[in-house]
């Protein structure tokens, strides 16, 4: 399973980064001399270009092959069969197992995408449960 950073900030990116770089394409194509200001304007479209890529080639959390890892320029990770115990405290996910520790801050994940990490935590469930749950919408 693999979880993506919120799709409103990786689309955010991507227009702050369409906007910059279609103010330089306006004074280009209108005449206007450009100047320092527009190398600065350049600058920004490539930083949300950038930051834009980052978020959508890699995922924040990746639960595969029995392996949940987190981050995105600096992973952390933890088998899922390691974990000792999880808890929600403050608003961030704790899992620690006996030699790693990984926070989760779901800020930075859907409230649907946490659920399937917490669902993926507790295991699997009866068949029964999951029919109850299906027909009551929780």
């Amino acid at each position: 399973m693999e979880i993506f950073t919120r799709k409103s900030r990786i689309y955010r990116h991507l227009v702050l980064a369409g906007l910059w770089y279609a103010i330089v394409i306006y004074k280009v194509t209108s005449g206007i001399p450009l100047g320092p200001p527009d190398a600065l304007f350049l600058l920004a479209g490539m930083s949300f270009s950038f930051l834009f890529y980052v978020e959508w080639k890699r995922p924040y959390v990746v639960i595969k092959d029995g392996v949940f890892s987190q981050g995105l320029f600096v992973k952390s990770s933890i088998k899922l069969d390691e974990i000792h115990e999880w808890q929600n405290r403050s608003g961030v996910l704790y899992l620690a197992g006996a030699k790693h520790k990984v926070k989760v801050l779901p800020s930075r994940i859907s409230q649907s995408d946490m659920e399937q990490i917490y669902e993926v935590l507790k295991g699997d469930k009866s068949e029964e449960e999951t029919e109850f749950r299906k027909d009551h919408d929780l």
